[in-house]
Parts: structure tokens; sequence; C-alpha cells
């Protein structure tokens, strides 16, 4: 990747001091043997993929706070977290033709078996779903770096 005139393979320092950043919170969240995604639409390129749910820290929020709200804003469930799973990633993703240096404290989620609360959120955000935890590696495509965190997290933890 070669965005902004930076050689491919520039550290994360070089990304945070020239693009964007955001400071974000996620979950990934395993409920019998299944995880749960969301579907989005890039609104620039209308690509769709499953991304984990997650979002930007709020002023006052706590990262553990901010993974949990943005998950039942996303999804609709409200999860526990596994706060001493805690893993930062520090990435470059591109939304709606904007490159943006990612810090995203990510969490070992559960939720239980009720059904999801109505959601409403961005029209981009196109639906909550589980897929079983041995399709991850084929379905989280959008990004490989959170991908391969994401296997390893499950490893360690479920």
């Amino acid at each position: 990747m070669s965005q902004k005139g930076a050689p491919h393979g520039a550290p994360f320092s070089f990304w945070r001091n020239n693009i964007k950043t955001r400071t974000r919170a996620g979950v990934i969240c395993i409920r019998d043997a299944q995880m749960l995604v969301i579907e989005l639409e890039d609104p620039v390129t209308k690509a769709r993929y499953l991304s984990l749910p997650g979002g930007g820290i709020e002023d006052g929020e706590t990262p553990a706070i901010a993974a949990a709200r943005e998950a039942l804003e996303e999804t609709g469930y409200s999860v526990t977290l596994n706060e001493a799973s805690q893993r930062i990633h520090e990435y470059v993703f591109v939304w709606a033709g904007e490159s943006y240096a990612c810090t995203t404290h990510w969490f070992m989620a559960t939720t239980g078996p009720d059904e999801p609360a109505q959601v409403d959120d961005a029209p981009f955000n196109l639906g909550p779903s589980w897929i079983p935890v041995q399709e991850v590696a084929g379905a989280l495509t959008y990004h490989e770096g959170t991908r391969d965190l994401a296997l390893d997290m499950i490893r360690q933890h479920v």
C-alpha cells in the first residue's frame, strides 16, 4: 500500500503523522462457536464487506465502555467484555475515500441468547449477522491485519 507518496511498508508512525488519525474500540464477540459481524457498505466505493463491531472512543469514555457502546449501537446486542483480553492494534484503514491511521482497542466479548435490539445506525451499516468461527479467515477480508489479530485473540481466549 503506497498512499500519500509514502513508500510501501512505511512504519505506522509515518502514517500517524501524515494522515487523519482515529482512536477506536471494538469487540470480537463469540457465542455458540460463532462470531458477531456487521456488513458495511463503503459510501464512496459501494464495496460491501463484513467487519467487526467498533468505532470511535468519545470524550470521557474508556476503551471498554466505547467497545460495549459501539457493539450495541451497531448490532443491537448488549455484550459482556473480557477486559483482560484487551489488545491494541495500529493500522492504516481506507474508508469513504479517506485514509486513517487507526489505533483500536480490541476486546473479546460474549452476549446472551436474547434477540438484538433494533439498530438505528448509519446507512452504511447493513446489519449484523453471526458467522461460524471456522469461517472467520475467509470472511474478514477487508483488512488482513485486523483479521489476523481477531484469529489470534480467538485462539487465545476461546
